[in-house]
């Protein structure tokens, strides 16, 4: 999940430029580590580093802290909420802070279901209960989701929409979905093989698998592992779409 999350990472600190708020619902990390990826991407300082208390660049550092300093920057980390406790929490934080425009739920899988029924059914009730929330307030919902194990037995394995595990409604109910892909994920050699904390750009791919209102294709771009970001590929070569 660590690279799935690097997307809202990214998204999230672009939302807070754009002066829109951001609501983190991080149902699986601590909200404390949730900052340090966000300062890390922000400062431009290694993940790694930080996580020992190491800091290269002070100024840089403390405008990151300073940039998160704000109102429009909310984290929950309370982990295994049933469907009702999220939709309250959210819709509480949505009365309060009216300039929250992006949610960011991290994952379907730490929410807990009840049993009363299939889990692809009581999956496909979260995103029905997440879109009716984006569609109420005019914002804009990030839902992130596990794929299928059957993905890796697979030669090509990018993801594709029928990969989305227990799917139920997702699919239907979502705008748009966006898969994450990264080659060197699968071909690292593990005798020698050297942390994404270390590389400085790796390629990846944004599969755009469904669009409702527009085309689907891949954006090329970079993966800054030690950053915790996703930036234009080479820093030079602006993001390139193929679309279908």
């Amino acid at each position: 999940m660590y690279f799935t999350f690097a997307l809202d990472t990214t998204l999230a600190i672009q939302s807070i430029e754009d002066k829109k708020g951001v609501l983190i619902e991080s149902l699986e990390m601590p909200a404390k580590k949730i900052m340090t990826r966000l300062i890390a991407t922000r400062a431009e300082e290694s993940l790694n580093d930080l996580k020992k208390g190491l800091v290269k660049n002070r100024n840089r550092f403390e405008e990151a802290t300073g940039f998160f300093g704000t109102d429009d920057l909310i984290i929950h980390d309370k982990s295994y909420p049933t469907l009702t406790e999220l939709q309250s929490r959210i819709k509480a934080v949505l009365r309060k802070n009216p300039n929250i425009k992006n949610i960011f739920v991290d994952h379907t899988g730490k929410i807990q279901l009840l049993g009363k029924t299939r889990e692809d059914i009581e999956i496909g009730q979260i995103s029905a209960m997440l879109k009716k929330i984006a569609r109420d307030y005019n914002i804009r919902v990030f839902l992130l989701q596990q794929l299928n194990r059957a993905l890796e037995t697979r030669e090509n394995k990018r993801p594709k929409l029928s990969d989305l595990k227990n799917s139920g409604n997702i699919e239907e109910d979502a705008d748009i979905v966006l898969g994450l892909y990264r080659e060197s994920y699968y071909k690292q050699n593990k005798e020698n093989n050297v942390s994404m904390y270390e590389k400085a750009q790796e390629a990846a791919e944004i599969i755009i698998l469904k669009n409702r209102d527009g085309k689907t294709g891949t954006a090329h771009v970079g993966f800054e592992g030690k950053y915790v970001r996703f930036v234009e590929k080479e820093a030079t070569e602006p993001i390139v779409v193929e679309f279908e």
